[in-house]
């Protein structure tokens, strides 16, 4: 056996590559999630239709060109796992492994797009938390897809409470003039989130981008709470 074979052997037994989810280990061509539980998952496959389930939930609220989700989202099972993993646990390789899998399953529906802009957490919060998890799932979309992440595009200037446990109309005065953009004009601009739920975080950021900047507005998230 060759020397580097050995250490590599020893690594994986020493420090095993296991699924995220059920623990078990993760084959040579898998990363952080196994592929039973890759299939597993609730996928909406919105891509697949213009006028989906997504779309209907934001029409009229704010213009915007297309709305996709990979996973359904609901309070309890693996999509909350995950969510939770990524959000408060400092996970950042399974967001960007899972923007790396959006980006596999979504890539030829968005061929048009010139930069990715993920929902920006206020200055504190990201200070508190040490990352963004929407800035990191963007980051796997952007290493197959090759297209660029502006993080700068958009600020979030105000610093709202938790949204968890408001209703709609809570949520949406919550997010009054929460953002502000930098110049960005002429470009298609995909929104990265990791959950939908109202919409009241896209409806304000995408409200406060001036309309004279010219700009195509997509929305892409990891999941949106939408009924199967």
């Amino acid at each position: 056996m060759k020397v580097k074979d050995w250490f590599t052997d020893m690594g994986k037994l020493l420090f095993p590559k296991l699924c995220f989810l059920c623990k078990e280990d993760l084959i040579s061509d898998e990363e952080q999630l196994c592929s039973s539980c890759v299939n597993e998952l609730p996928f909406t496959n919105f891509h697949e239709h213009k006028e989906n389930a997504l779309c209907i939930k934001l029409q009229g609220r704010f213009e915007f060109e297309a709305a996709t989700a990979l996973l359904y989202f609901n309070t309890e099972g693996k999509v909350q796992e995950i969510l939770h993993e990524i959000k408060y646990r400092g996970n950042i390789y399974l967001a960007q492994y899972l923007g790396k899998l959006m980006a596999s399953r979504l890539k030829e529906y968005y061929k048009e797009i010139d930069i990715l802009v993920p929902i920006p957490l206020h200055k504190k919060r990201t200070k508190e938390r040490g990352y963004n998890q929407s800035e990191e799932i963007a980051k796997g979309i952007s290493e197959l897809l090759s297209i660029p992440v502006i993080s700068n595009s958009a600020l979030r200037v105000k610093h709202t409470e938790t949204q968890t446990h408001k209703t709609r109309s809570e949520r949406a005065q919550n997010m009054q003039e929460a953002f502000q953009w930098n110049e960005v004009r002429n470009k298609h601009i995909l929104l990265i989130d990791d959950v939908i739920t109202t919409g009241s975080t896209l409806e304000s950021l995408v409200s406060a981008l001036p309309a004279e900047w010219n700009n195509t507005i997509s929305i892409l998230s990891l999941s949106a709470a939408i009924e199967a």
